[in-house]
């Protein structure tokens, strides 16, 4: 019990954490920062994006990035990943990709499959949230997230009434939460192994999603895409 306890309180600390957070005007998408400043937004688009993205100017250029070579130049990198992917939704919000090879020529192409096909020709370890706004009840604000190949940026998210909130750092959703409620099976795998085996979910989650020390906080597996669509009054959740 004391050790239980002593554990509680070390938890416990992660609510006073410094946390930047951007909730979606008509609600349903919380992004969640452990850094000041890092999620970017315009009129019409919310980004966030964490980790260390590689090659990310050359492959979200309107010209043709699948021909430019590997070696990425300074002026490829000198802005954000986010200011990158920001002005690259502000380009295409229309959903037609204007550049690119044959695949990206497609006029049916939404930013969503042009963000994913972009994603493909980047390195390192990385996460990206993309929020677009939307204008109105039958524009209804729309969310998707990616990360690296291997996982290396995990992807957390819980949900909090009608609201996912959603963050590359588990401790940041904790302050977000009605309670804290630790998962003491993980808990224990951490003391004993000095790691996580994560594990499925029950009959009534995603198989896919993994355990975390905190009951209520899915961490996604990698490679994942993941879309928020509404419905009705809430925000579900699609992975691919």
């Amino acid at each position: 019990l004391d050790l239980q306890r002593r554990v509680l309180e070390a938890f416990g600390k992660t609510s006073e954490l410094p946390c930047d957070v951007w909730r979606s005007e008509r609600g349903g998408v919380l992004l969640v920062s452990n850094y000041p400043d890092c999620i970017l937004e315009n009129e019409g688009w919310c980004v966030l994006c964490a980790g260390f993205c590689y090659r990310h100017g050359e492959a979200f250029d309107d010209g043709s990035f699948e021909n430019k070579s590997h070696a990425a130049s300074e002026d490829d990198e000198k802005a954000s990943f986010a200011r990158t992917l920001l002005d690259f939704c502000e380009r295409h919000g229309g959903g037609t990709d204007r550049g690119g090879g044959d695949a990206d020529r497609e006029e049916s192409s939404s930013v969503e499959e042009l963000i994913g096909r972009r994603l493909k020709h980047c390195s390192g370890h990385f996460s990206a949230y993309v929020v677009r706004k939307g204008g109105g009840n039958d524009d209804p604000p729309k969310f998707w997230a990616w990360n690296d190949p291997f996982g290396f940026m995990p992807v957390y998210y819980s949900h909090v009434g009608n609201d996912c909130v959603i963050s590359s750092r588990w401790d940041c959703l904790v302050p977000n939460l009605p309670s804290l409620r630790l998962d003491w099976d993980i808990v224990a795998e951490y003391i004993a192994l000095g790691t996580t085996l994560g594990g499925g979910g029950n009959e009534n989650e995603i198989e896919s999603f993994d355990r975390t020390f905190v009951r209520g906080i899915r961490n996604l597996g990698p490679g994942c895409f993941i879309r928020l669509v509404p419905s009705c009054e809430e925000m579900q959740l699609n992975i691919n």
